[in-house]
């Protein structure tokens, strides 16, 4: 009895140092955004950050139209899932009613192209959206060389994921469990 005790306590032990070990990036991250530009390449590094500032997180609200960026993506990001349900739905149903010849070859191509990686497709996307005038690989000379700016950015992305997962987690498990999947 004791034995096992010892094993879980010790099992709980590796879980929290591995736990604290895959947070130290974000806990960097988030230190980062709060100091001066003087501070972040100090050595030693201060985890700690002094002086703490907020003027990161101002220049990105106000300087850099975080909002606007933010919306655009949301307003983009919703196009881009209702056409992709619309002609997944128009294909699907298509699949599903009729027949006609060359189905399975048209199939088995769809499936070939869903099972592709990826990275297959960048640099073919590049050249499209380049020849389309739709890249804009200039930033704001704001950001350009000030890292507190850019991990400030990161901050305030990745908050709301966070909080939403920490409200949803319980659903996700219960998913998980209710599916069957088993890890």
């Amino acid at each position: 009895m004791i034995a096992k005790a010892f094993k879980k306590s010790i099992f709980y032990i590796l879980l929290t140092i591995g736990a604290f070990i895959m947070l130290i990036p974000f806990l960097w991250l988030l230190s980062n955004a709060f100091k001066t530009p003087e501070n972040i390449l100090r050595i030693p590094p201060q985890f700690i950050p002094r002086p703490f500032t907020v003027e990161n997180f101002k220049v990105v609200w106000e300087k850099l139209s975080f909002l606007q960026y933010t919306l655009n993506s949301f307003l983009i990001v919703s196009l881009d899932i209702l056409g992709v349900v619309l002609s997944a739905s128009l294909v699907g149903f298509g699949f599903a009613m009729f027949e006609f010849r060359g189905k399975k070859i048209l199939f088995t191509l769809m499936l070939a192209t869903m099972m592709m990686p990826s990275q297959v497709t960048m640099i073919p996307n590049y050249f499209i959206w380049s020849k389309l005038g739709l890249l804009t690989l200039n930033s704001s000379p704001e950001a350009d060389a000030n890292m507190g700016i850019r991990m400030a950015g990161a901050v305030i992305t990745m908050a709301p994921v966070i909080i939403i997962f920490l409200f949803a987690q319980r659903y996700f498990v219960e998913g998980i469990a209710s599916t069957g999947i088993k890890g």
